[in-house]
C-alpha cells in the first residue's frame, strides 16, 4: 500500500515539473469532450465513532479502492462527472474473531463538478491541476465475514448493520496529458459519509470520514 501512496504523489508532483507542449491542444481542456477514467488506490479512514469507546480509525486498516467515472467538459475550465467506486477495509487483526476477517464495505456512486487550471498554465500545454466538490450516495455495510454481500453484522439495536447514506466530498488533483486523448492522474479527496443512524445503530455510531487517495488514466473523446 506504501509503493501505491508513492506513486500516486510521483504522479501528481510531475505535473509541478513538466513544461513540454503537446501538438494538438488537449480534448480535456476543451468543451464539448468526453471522458471515461479508470482509478486505483487507498481509502484511508480518518475519523467518526464506531462505539462509544473506539475511533473508526483505531478499527479500521486502510483499505484498497477502484473506480471508474465518466466525464463532460461543459467548458475549458468546468466539467461535471459520474463515478462509480468501491473500497472496502478489513478489521485490525486485534478486532478480529479467530475463524472471521470482519470488513467494511463502501459501494459508492456520485457525482461532482471539477474546475480546472490547466488553460490558465499554457493553452497546449501537458498539465491540468484541478479542484472538485459533489455528492453522493455511499452504500456501505459491516460484513462479518469480510465478503461483500456476505453475512451482514447486527448492530446494537439488532438491525442489520448497512446503509445507502448520503456523501459529501471534494478534493484535488493534478492531470498530466501523454497526447491529446491520453492522460494520467492523481489526486486526493476527502469523504464524509452521513451514516449516524440513533434508531438503527444506537447513539454512539456515528457519521464518518475517509481520505482517498487514487491515481489512474483518462481517455478523452468526442463525437
Amino acid at each position: 500500500m506504501k509503493q501505491l501512496v508513492i506513486l500516486t504523489l510521483i504522479v501528481a508532483l510531475s505535473g509541478s515539473f513538466t513544461f513540454a507542449q503537446i501538438s494538438d491542444s488537449p480534448l480535456g481542456l476543451k468543451a464539448g469532450t468526453f471522458s471515461v477514467s479508470f482509478s486505483g488506490g487507498a481509502y484511508i479512514p480518518v475519523d467518526g465513532k464506531y462505539s462509544s469507546t473506539l475511533d473508526i480509525k483505531d478499527l479500521l486498516e486502510t483499505g484498497p479502492e477502484l473506480g471508474v467515472s465518466l466525464n463532460y467538459s461543459l467548458s475549458p475550465t468546468l466539467s461535471i462527472r459520474g463515478s462509480y467506486d468501491y473500497a472496502y477495509n478489513y478489521f485490525k487483526a486485534n478486532f478480529r474473531p479467530l475463524d472471521k476477517k470482519p470488513a467494511f464495505h463502501a459501494p459508492m456512486i456520485s457525482t461532482d463538478l471539477v474546475l480546472k487550471f490547466g488553460t490558465l498554465i499554457s493553452e497546449n500545454g501537458t498539465i491540468n491541476p484541478y479542484c472538485f466538490s459533489g455528492v453522493g450516495v455511499n452504500l456501505w455495510e459491516f460484513s462479518s465475514d469480510g465478503t461483500c454481500l456476505g453475512n451482514v453484522m447486527t448492530s446494537a439495536k439488532g438491525k442489520d448493520w448497512k446503509k445507502a447514506s448520503l456523501e459529501l466530498h471534494t478534493g484535488i488533483g493534478t492531470e498530466v496529458y501523454l497526447n491529446s486523448n491520453i492522460s494520467l492522474f492523481a489526486e486526493g479527496q476527502l469523504r464524509y459519509i452521513f451514516s449516524k443512524d440513533k434508531e438503527n445503530f444506537g447513539d454512539d455510531f456515528g457519521n464518518l470520514l475517509f481520505v482517498k487517495i487514487s491515481g489512474g488514466l483518462t481517455y478523452y473523446f468526442s463525437f
